[in-house]
């Protein structure tokens, strides 16, 4: 994820870090944890 890839999102929040508001670094962070199996998911499939 390219927000990931070279701490860029790290780097980029602290550098830019007065134009965010809350809600979007919450929503920012959000998103980054979706890859974390400790969240919960669901599997959607077809049978038959």
């Amino acid at each position: 994820m390219i927000f990931e890839d070279n701490h860029n999102w790290d780097a980029f929040s602290l550098t830019h870090k007065d134009i965010f508001r809350d809600v979007e670094i919450k929503e920012i962070n959000k998103m980054m944890s979706c890859k974390d199996e400790n969240r919960s998911f669901f599997i959607k499939f077809k049978s038959g």
